[in-house]
């Protein structure tokens, strides 16, 4: 058990040293773009250097290798977490994300290393997985958007992988909702990243052909960080319009060109750039026209707010007060369907309506009384089943693993 403790140590402190040396290497190159206040069009020449043009040039991110770390015996799976997320955001710290750009701004990362995010996706790894035989509506999807149209041309059943390339050779978009239910190492990846987040992350994998465009513009109810491993895409990002639209619980609906404005930023990914932008940040992508693009979406975030802790623990304070009111544990008036809910807003019968919102309103209000810190702490055990319910099997340390750097 020590000297498996002295490996996962002395790993950690080799992959602590190398993320100190590349972060000392900067220059100009990329900067995140504060959505805030009037928008403006972000020059690629204003950008500041988050990425590290000489080291990381040719190198690939060691994604894998640290995920391995998890698989050691004795290994401390957080902070294995913790080094994934950094990696992916490298050279940007864990403290400079969270204060500056997490559910504030977009995160631009210019590296011109090509390869840095290969060990994710590579266009070879989602040939094989058509070849599979994956599902429609479940597992992929075929999408265009022309003419200010966004069609999908899905099917039903299993894809047969010639009709897939066919609607890619016509134009259309291929996404892979979930790809990590069919790779072993994505799974690990978001796993750890599960547990960086203390909440569900999730990835889809998009493969566009060159000179389209898959999607119409929209903002999503999700994180979403951005990984271009082949080709590129030139990337519009919009500030949420008003207080209402931001940090949504839901996505979009299909938007036209007239209702979004002006960008806030605009840039082209190539292959190893990343780019963050948080949930209610409208976007939309295009492939170059003389190459396809390949990227991976990575997210969190999905339904992970203080509404959801607020409500369970208002369920809770509830729970509580029922107890101690005889009212609340009353039969309802017979036949109240009649008059009450939406359909029966204009009911002649106003009085007996206003009668029975008045009853209830009372009630509600003396659950407030019972608010205490054991329905936050309620409330916080069933966001936490929650998540031990929706996230990926987390990584079982192996006694007998050796790690291979």
């Amino acid at each position: 058990r020590i000297f498996m403790a002295e490996r996962v140590e002395a790993a950690m402190a080799s992959m602590g040293r190398l993320m100190q040396k590349r972060k000392r290497i900067r220059t100009m190159n990329s900067q995140g773009v504060e959505a805030k206040g009037k928008n403006v069009k972000i020059k690629k020449k204003r950008m500041e250097q988050n990425g590290n043009e000489s080291l990381d040039a040719g190198h690939k991110g060691e994604f894998l290798a640290v995920s391995s770390l998890a698989t050691l015996h004795d290994s401390d799976s957080r902070r294995i977490a913790d080094k994934l997320f950094e990696l992916l955001i490298h050279p940007t710290s864990l403290e400079e994300f969270y204060s500056s750009y997490h559910e504030q701004r977009p995160l631009l990362i210019k590296r011109n290393n090509s390869v840095y995010y290969d060990e994710w996706m590579k266009l070879k790894d989602l040939e094989l997985l058509v070849k599979q035989g994956l599902e429609w509506n479940f597992e992929i999807d075929a999408t265009r958007y022309t003419n200010g149209k966004r069609t999908t041309h899905n099917e039903e059943g299993i894809a047969n992988p010639a009709d897939v390339w066919g609607k890619y050779a016509d134009g259309c978009s291929i996404r892979l909702p979930r790809p990590h239910r069919r790779l072993n190492h994505l799974c690990k990846m978001l796993s750890l990243l599960d547990e960086h987040f203390g909440s569900s992350a999730g990835a889809n994998v998009y493969l566009t052909p060159a000179g389209t465009q898959g999607f119409a513009p929209h903002w999503d109810d999700i994180e979403a960080f951005i990984l271009q491993t082949e080709g590129t895409k030139h990337w519009k990002v919009y500030a949420p319009r008003n207080e209402y639209e931001a940090m949504p619980r839901y996505s979009s609906r299909n938007m036209t060109e007239d209702e979004i404005g002006e960008p806030i930023l605009e840039c082209t990914l190539e292959a190893g750039d990343l780019l963050y932008f948080p949930r209610g940040f409208i976007h939309q992508a295009k492939s170059s026209k003389d190459t396809h693009s390949l990227h991976v979406t990575v997210s969190h975030g999905y339904r992970n707010s203080w509404y959801d802790v607020i409500k369970e623990t208002l369920i809770s304070a509830l729970d509580v007060a029922v107890q101690h009111n005889i009212e609340m544990r009353r039969g309802l008036p017979r036949n109240f369907t009649h008059y009450m809910g939406t359909l029966n807003q204009q009911n002649p019968n106003q009085k007996i309506r206003q009668k029975f919102a008045k009853q209830a309103i009372a009630l509600a209000s003396k659950v407030t009384k019972y608010l205490e810190e054991r329905c936050v702490d309620h409330a916080a055990d069933v966001r936490a089943l929650s998540f031990i319910q929706d996230r990926l099997p987390p990584i079982i340390p192996d006694a007998n693993a050796k790690l291979v750097l």
